[in-house]
């Protein structure tokens, strides 16, 4: 796993994870934004270790994958908070604000995977809040809302190809589009 990963334009924190579980301008600025990196990248990392501990319940096969992700997540961790000599490398050669815009996306979009890495586990956790909520926005005439809402659970769905949850995962789905219809 590399911060090119998160960098790339194209970066989808769905389909990221699908993969995965598959197989400012001086130097006091850039300090701060580590420092700030840091603590996000533990709140992230203690973030996924509880779920990491609620999902390996789910089964063998996720218990691997998501060692496998911990192992990745921690990885990329230790290697951000060893990046203080590298950013005032940086300082010294003038690309420091666009090294330091990056590294905002990354985190951004780490924690864009967390959310949505969070959305599915309580999907799985808790079917019954999204039939729920589907329920209520097609009987108040909230369609679009509705079809919104279950496009984006058919996104997360792919996070459990694979495993046993994905055939409760497609009846879902089907249940939901034959309400749409």
């Amino acid at each position: 796993m590399s911060v090119a990963t998160f960098a790339n334009e194209a970066f989808s924190p769905a389909a990221y994870l699908d993969a995965e579980l598959a197989t400012e301008d001086t130097l006091d600025a850039a300090s701060r934004l580590l420092a700030a990196l840091e603590v996000s990248t533990r709140t992230c990392n203690t973030q996924l270790s509880d779920l990491v501990d609620s999902m390996l319940r789910s089964g063998p096969r996720l218990s691997y994958e998501l060692d496998l992700l911990q192992s990745e997540t921690t990885s990329f961790s230790q290697r951000v908070m060893s990046q203080q000599g590298a950013i005032d490398a940086i300082n010294e050669s003038g690309d420091a604000i666009a090294e330091l815009q990056g590294l905002e996306e990354v985190k951004a979009k780490m924690e864009e995977v967390v959310h949505v890495f969070v959305d599915a586990q309580e999907w799985i956790s808790n079917p019954a809040n999204a039939d729920e909520e589907i329920q209520f926005l097609v009987e108040s005439g909230e369609t679009e809302r509705a079809k919104t809402r279950v496009e984006h659970m058919r996104r997360l769905a792919g996070l459990w190809k694979g495993t046993a949850v994905q055939r409760s995962a497609n009846d879902a789905l089907a249940r939901w589009e034959s309400q749409l219809k």
